[in-house]
């Protein structure tokens, strides 16, 4: 049912042509000798190459905004001005630190702190669904904890936050 291939890039979307809607058939791809291959799918494909590498794929495939597949010499199959736009990068960097007072939240995710977590966030759904959601504070299960972030610029002639 599944076929997995390995060293292999996904080129473009193979299409056909179904009445007044382009039927996606398959994936051209390129090997790791750089040799094009044309997959065929007997039912459907999908299309899991993330965010950037989703609307790229449908892009260089010929779905997107006309004047976009024009500008890059690819054929329009299909017509779609959002393909593309409105994205946004997820900047993220991950700090560790080892604390050495009991500050942090290790000591609440024990299998005991974490039910009464769970509890606590459950109740307060229950109790926010009849009115009464102000008599449990948030608690730890209303955030996920990673809500903090900052943008700064290296010195005060820098523009923008580098």
């Amino acid at each position: 049912n599944l076929d997995v291939k390995q060293n292999v890039t996904a080129s473009r979307l193979l299409f056909e042509n179904r009445g007044d809607e382009p039927k996606c058939i398959g994936v051209e791809v390129v090997d790791s000798n750089g040799h094009k291959l044309e997959l065929r799918a007997e039912r459907d494909v999908v299309l899991a190459a993330g965010a950037i590498g989703s609307p790229h794929l449908l892009q260089v495939s010929g779905i997107g905004d006309e004047k976009l597949m024009n500008d890059i010499g690819v054929k329009t199959v299909k017509h779609l001005p959002g393909v593309g736009q409105n994205l946004q990068d997820h900047l993220e960097i991950l700090v560790q630190q080892e604390c050495t007072q009991p500050v942090s939240l290790y000591s609440h995710l024990g299998p005991f702190g974490k039910l009464r977590i769970g509890v606590r966030w459950v109740m307060r759904q229950l109790l926010s669904a009849i009115g009464m959601g102000s008599m449990l504070e948030h608690g730890l299960g209303g955030t996920n904890h990673f809500e903090s972030c900052g943008f700064i610029r290296s010195a005060p002639e820098v523009p923008y936050p580098d």
